[in-house]
């Protein structure tokens, strides 16, 4: 049971995209935490819990998108951190003979802050999260706020660095308080008087004394349980964000965490437990950053070339960067705008200008940016982008029959 409440919270603050900052210097065989102020990692995810028994069932389901962690500040010892992003959750609930709901969580806004130390333990989470609930039950949509304050003493360590194959460990014991706002229960309050023309009177005072009980229940104090971790070794991991190699970290051999050394940050979490009638699920991974680990190459300089095109006609765009150590370059182009990598040219002597040709089979307007890579894995941040237009255009029999008939016209009134 312990370590299924481990694995359940370090879950949540996996799929809270908890970052572990640190960049491994091989030369020095030890790890050195660097950020930058701005330095941002995007993730989306998803997850969902069901149990199914006799005389009952419940089916939750959740998403995130665009969560965004974003270095804010430096303040002595500790990275002070920014978390965005959006939420929806569906959730059905069956009780035979009793009760069957459907409750949704729509234009879900999550936030907050992290303060995690330099020498990487986990020091304070405080999350918001606002949006709309809507009850199949209830006969209008209540508005839904809340925050959650969670502080660990002493510090929280999870991850024991310099990782490398076969490395076990396990994470620092501490103490986790935590708190929740006046507003979930006011919340809670307002929706059992929604229901109490749809609800026996004896289900509106069982919800009652629950939501009386759970006043009294927070702050509450959990001892964190001490888990065991295991480095499996490297892997290549593919994720939306791109290509990476990336450690595989087993948690108590229940689910795997993918941690990229050139990106300071773990890409890619996955857990799924099935327990008697019980099944959880959760799967989290990178889609964009702007992290560029010392060492890696400059950003590329602004793409040059035509930002008035035609579709389906190729055009030649060009870029250069600097790799520090002067070694080969790979540049990578985001044609769509999205911030993810389209396509990877060859290798280049470093300061070389490249020239790579592109079409767009669709009318609109689009943000061209290039990064660039070396020969060890390490990427840049994204160039300024360069805004490209397509032009109006027409089939050519349409075109010059809209010719023809300008010049009647024209003829005609003249």
């Amino acid at each position: 049971m312990r370590r299924r409440i481990f694995c359940i919270l370090l879950a949540i603050m996996v799929l809270f995209s908890f970052p572990f900052p640190v960049v491994y210097e091989k030369s020095l065989a030890k790890n050195v935490p660097k950020w930058n102020i701005g330095d941002k990692w995007v993730y989306e995810g998803e997850g969902n819990y069901s149990i199914e028994e006799t005389g009952g069932s419940i089916q939750i389901d959740g998403k995130i998108a665009n969560l965004a962690l974003e270095v804010r500040d430096i303040e002595g010892g500790d990275y002070i951190l920014s978390l965005n992003g959006y939420v929806h959750a569906n959730a059905h609930i069956y009780i035979e003979d009793a009760l069957e709901v459907t409750v949704k969580f729509s234009l879900g806004k999550i936030g907050g802050n992290l303060i995690i130390s330099k020498n990487l333990e986990i020091k304070e989470m405080i999350l918001n999260l606002t949006g709309i609930i809507t009850i199949s039950l209830a006969p209008v949509p209540l508005p839904f706020s809340a925050k959650m304050n969670a502080i660990f003493t002493p510090p929280w360590k999870i991850i024991d660095f310099p990782l490398m194959e076969n490395k076990e460990w396990n994470t620092s014991s501490s103490t986790l308080l935590l708190d929740v706002s006046e507003d979930i229960f006011e919340f809670l309050e307002n929706l059992l008087q929604a229901l109490a023309n749809f609800l026996p009177q004896e289900y509106i005072d069982f919800f009652q004394e629950i939501i009386d009980m759970l006043r009294e229940f927070f702050p509450i104090e959990i001892d964190m349980p001490v888990a065991h971790m295991k480095c499996e070794g490297l892997r290549e991991v593919k994720v939306t964000a791109g290509s990476y190699t990336a450690f595989l970290i087993n948690v108590e051999d229940l689910f795997p965490l993918y941690f990229a050394e050139t990106l300071a940050n773990f890409i890619k979490v996955n857990y799924s437990e099935e327990l008697y009638t019980e099944k959880m699920n959760a799967d989290i991974e990178l889609v964009s950053t702007n992290y560029a680990p010392p060492g890696a190459p400059e950003a590329p300089s602004k793409p040059s070339g035509k930002t008035r095109i035609i579709k389906g006609k190729e055009y030649e765009y060009s870029t250069s960067a600097v790799d520090p150590n002067g070694g080969m370059i790979s540049y990578g182009w985001d044609w769509d705008g999205d911030e993810i990598v389209d396509e990877w040219t060859d290798f280049y002597p470093s300061g070389e200008v490249v020239s790579v040709v592109h079409s767009w089979d669709e009318r609109g307007k689009y943000e061209v940016r290039v990064k660039a890579r070396n020969e060890y894995g390490m990427e840049s941040k994204w160039s300024e982008p360069l805004t490209v237009k397509t032009w109006i255009s027409f089939p050519t029999d349409a075109f010059s029959r809209y010719l023809y008939l300008l010049l009647r016209a024209l003829i005609f009134l003249e």
